[in-house]
């Protein structure tokens, strides 16, 4: 294929090249410059970090605030910062005119070919200065902001128009778009999941002797590790030495603990909070079972995909997962791992004693995995889909 310039619009991206925030995107972005596209990036800056380079990839980054101040965005999710305070919440003002100032400065250099924007609400308007064609990817948590800001929807709908294709890491992404907004006349709707990152294995190996179970994830109500706290309290019954690793942080940690205390089960579960890339690979080596035991939380919230699902599949580990979101896109039921009813420790503890049990079960849904993963969620399938996608988007503009 032909050289095709692309400037990548995100929330965030690595401050150096151990910082462990959107692995999927960066390793995305490198496996497509390997295929002949010529990557830059468009992201907020951190602490006064200015424009530079990582991995080969020009980023340019836009202040927005005294260096001391420009921490809206990087060390956790803006929604969640949002929520601290009136302090993140008047920052949104001068982090978005910063990011629009900063586009149209590279919009008059005029040398891309393509703009690819991700989390386009509110993110599209920076690609408003650029006279090339669009790609938007939705990740569903953008599209929940749009729902709840019903005054805005208009200018969403106009931003969303002027796309020449859209991309949905799920069908529950794409389809909970749909009852909110047209797509586009003439553009192209697509779902392409995250690619998945971390150390993959050659064959599933029956390595894993103890009984251990891990989460992985932002530590918020929707992740629902109540109730798998719940299931371990049931399953400590059969099996007393059962271990729970909780790798991440988040606001109902100290809620998560007091629950686990309450249970008894305090010297079963392990809170490993934030951990390193590597350390978290000798954490999915260590686990008999991934579980992700997702709910549909208070706000109507879920699991817009769940790429620890990916991750862990990668690694070579059976996952049990909650039958929500995004999820069932990624796990065909009995075969390539185990959905369950969200919100029910009996059901999740009673798939989760039969894996413990059999690891002819656990190399079975282990290999099915591996196989699929490759087949439709590898470097390969992905990098293809979105190359075809910006040659199509650039055939469309003329």
């Amino acid at each position: 294929m032909k050289e095709i310039r692309v400037l990548y619009i995100v929330t965030a991206f690595p401050r150096h090249e151990k910082d462990v925030i959107t692995p999927w995107l960066w390793t995305l972005i490198r496996e497509l410059m390997k295929r002949g596209v010529k990557a830059e990036v468009l992201a907020s800056s951190y602490r006064g970090m200015g424009d530079g380079e990582l991995w080969g990839i020009r980023v340019h980054r836009w202040r927005y605030a005294p260096a001391r101040w420009e921490t809206l965005s990087h060390d956790v999710a803006i929604p969640e910062k949002i929520k601290k305070g009136l302090g993140p919440k008047i920052m949104v003002v001068p982090f978005l005119l910063g990011g629009l100032i900063k586009a149209v400065k590279l919009a008059r250099k005029g040398k891309y070919d393509l703009v690819h924007v991700h989390w386009p609400f509110p993110f599209a308007l920076l690609a408003f200065p650029f006279k090339v064609p669009r790609v938007y990817t939705f990740y569903t948590a953008e599209i929940t902001l749009a729902e709840r800001l019903r005054f805005l929807r208009g200018i969403f709908q106009y931003l969303v128009n002027r796309a020449q294709a859209l991309t949905f890491l799920t069908s529950y992404c794409l389809s909970r778009f749909s009852k909110t907004f047209q797509l586009p006349r003439g553009s192209k709707a697509v779902v392409i999941p995250f690619m998945p990152v971390g150390e993959a294995y050659e064959t599933p190996e029956i390595r894993r002797k103890e009984r251990r179970l891990l989460f992985v994830g932002r530590l918020v109500e929707r992740k629902g590790v109540i109730y798998l706290l719940r299931a371990v309290k049931i399953l400590r019954e059969t099996y007393p030495d059962i271990r729970l690793a909780i790798v991440g942080t988040g606001p109902e940690e100290n809620h998560l603990r007091a629950e686990a205390k309450t249970l008894r089960i305090e010297d079963n579960v392990e809170f490993l909070g934030l951990i390193s890339e590597q350390e978290k690979s000798a954490e999915y080596a260590k686990a008999t079972v991934f579980v992700l035991p997702a709910i549909v939380d208070s706000k109507g919230d879920t699991e817009g995909q769940g790429v620890v699902i990916l991750e862990a599949m990668r690694a070579g580990v059976p996952v049990v997962a909650s039958a929500v979101g995004g999820i069932v896109d990624l796990i065909v039921d009995g075969e390539t791992g185990f959905l369950v009813p969200e919100k029910d420790p009996e059901a999740l503890s009673a798939v989760l004693a039969r894996l413990l049990n059999s690891p002819e079960e656990r190399m079975r849904v282990a290999t099915a995995a591996h196989l699929r993963l490759d087949k439709d969620f590898g470097p390969h399938a992905t990098v293809e889909r979105l190359i075809e996608l910006y040659e199509e988007a650039l055939d469309r503009s003329g």
